[in-house]
């Protein structure tokens, strides 16, 4: 991101602190933005930054982590959307007890993350759908091959904290 969009970033979020718009509400505008710019990290960066002055709970959480499955759907190789779901993880998993804690306490959190991303690595399964250039509906299915998605699933599966197979990545290897 350059210098000038850091700025223009920082200041709209500035402005919007100050005139104490409801930060919901422009989480929602960005849903659009989001959309049709899923390579641009200025999107991802000020969603971040929503988030975290929001200090949201699970159920805001879930609607963030269901938008962003939604979005890998037309590109499940891009990276900044990927970056963007490891953020929210690593950040809410991580917090101190005064900041609200692990969002992400219960093992089922983890489950449903995890089958997931086995279904975006399963090529037989369908993922989603997508509307062609000539107006058909596709199925899009899972990649073996999406090494987004692998690396994703070793964070979900050895290395993050509390990981059920931490102690037995060769498994995961393997």
């Amino acid at each position: 991101m350059s210098f000038d969009l850091c700025i223009i970033r920082q200041y709209r979020f500035s402005t919007l602190l100050a005139l104490k718009s409801d930060l919901l509400e422009e989480l929602a505008l960005m849903n659009s933005f989001a959309s049709e710019n899923l390579k641009s990290y200025q999107v991802w960066h000020h969603r971040l930054t929503l988030l975290t002055h929001l200090n949201p709970d699970l159920a805001l959480l879930k609607t963030e982590i269901a938008f962003i499955h939604e979005s890998l759907i037309p590109d499940a190789k891009n990276y900044h959307t990927w970056s963007y779901l490891h953020w929210i993880y690593t950040r809410f998993s991580s917090l101190s007890e005064d900041m609200g804690g692990n969002r992400f306490r219960e093992q089922r959190e983890w489950d449903a993350e995890i089958a997931w991303c086995e279904a975006m690595l399963d090529s037989d399964h369908v993922i989603g759908k997508e509307i062609s250039d000539d107006g058909e509906e596709e199925l899009v299915k899972g990649d073996g091959r999406n090494n987004s998605a692998w690396g994703w699933r070793w964070y979900l599966m050895v290395s993050r904290e509390g990981a059920r197979d931490k102690t037995n990545a060769d498994a995961e290897i393997e």
